[in-house]
C-alpha cells in the first residue's frame, strides 16, 4: 500500500469517526427542536409531606412541552423554599405540582416548622397590658412572669420561664401583627414550649395571669425555655421540681 492510499484511508477515517460525533448531535438538536424540548423540575427523591423543598429535592428533566400543562412548576426557582401540603406525598421522578406546594408564610401550621425537636407550640390568650410596652415580634426570646394571689389575697409576681421564643403574635382574625389586613391588637401569642416546662406553664394559666419581656440574657444564653427553679413563683404554684425532671 503507497502512502497515498494511506493517506486517503486515514483521511476516510477521520472524517467518519467525525461524522458518529456530528451526526448524534445533530439528531438530538433536530429532534429538540421538532419536539420543542424544554426544562422541568422534577423531585430527584421521595419527598414527604411538610418537607420544604431545597436544592437537593431537585433534578432537572428534559421533555416535550405538549407533556406539560400549567398546573406544574418549571423553574426550580419558583420551588425552592416552599412546603408540601399535608396530604402532598411527592414521589421521586414526579413534577411539583402547585396543587402540592404551598407558601411557607401563607400556611394555617407554619410556626409548627420552627419548633425545635423537644417543644411544643402553645398559644395562648393575651393582650396589650400583658405584653406590656414591649414592642415584642416573632423570633424574639422573652421572660415569662406570673401574678398570682397568694393565701393573704395579696398580688405576687414571679419568674417563671426565661428565653421563652415567639413563633408568633396574631390578632382576633388571625393575622400576623405585621400583616397589612391586621387590627395590629394582639389576642393570641404562640410561644415554643418545652416539653419539660409544659405542666409549669399550664399550672401558671389555672393559677393567675401571664405577662412578657424581652429576655435580658438572650444574646447570652442559647438555650431556650428554662424554669426559673430559683424563683419564689415555682413554691407558690405548688410546683415539685423532682415531678416535672
Amino acid at each position: 500500500m503507497n502512502k497515498k492510499t494511506i493517506g486517503l484511508s486515514a483521511a476516510f477515517l477521520l472524517a467518519a469517526g467525525a461524522s458518529i460525533c456530528i451526526v448524534p448531535k445533530w439528531f438530538e438538536h433536530e429532534m429538540s427542536k421538532r419536539l420543542d424540548l424544554i426544562d422541568v423540575v422534577s423531585a430527584s427523591n421521595d419527598v414527604a409531606p411538610r418537607t420544604v423543598i431545597t436544592e437537593k429535592d431537585i433534578a432537572i428533566v428534559r421533555i416535550p412541552s405538549a407533556y406539560l400543562n400549567d398546573s406544574a412548576y418549571v423553574l426550580k426557582e419558583d420551588v425552592i423554599g416552599k412546603i408540601t401540603v399535608r396530604n402532598g406525598f411527592i414521589p421521586k421522578g414526579s413534577f411539583f405540582y402547585h396543587s402540592a406546594l404551598e407558601d411557607v408564610k401563607e400556611t394555617t401550621d407554619a410556626a409548627i416548622l420552627d419548633l425545635n425537636h423537644d417543644q411544643v407550640l402553645v398559644a395562648l390568650e393575651t393582650n396589650m397590658v400583658a405584653l406590656g410596652a414591649n414592642a415584642l415580634s416573632k423570633g424574639q426570646l422573652v421572660d415569662i412572669y406570673v401574678t398570682v394571689l397568694d393565701s393573704m389575697k395579696e398580688s405576687k409576681i414571679g419568674s417563671l420561664l426565661k428565653n421563652v421564643r415567639i413563633l408568633g403574635i396574631k390578632d382576633h382574625k388571625g393575622f400576623n401583627m405585621d400583616d397589612p389586613e391586621s387590627t395590629h391588637t394582639p389576642h393570641v401569642i404562640q410561644l415554643a414550649i418545652s416539653q419539660e416546662a409544659l405542666p409549669l406553664i399550664q399550672k401558671a394559666m389555672q393559677e393567675g395571669e401571664l405577662s412578657y419581656y424581652a429576655s435580658k440574657d438572650a444574646y447570652h444564653q442559647k438555650k431556650e425555655c428554662i424554669i426559673d427553679w430559683d424563683s419564689e413563683m415555682i413554691e407558690i404554684l405548688g410546683i415539685e421540681k423532682e415531678a416535672i425532671e
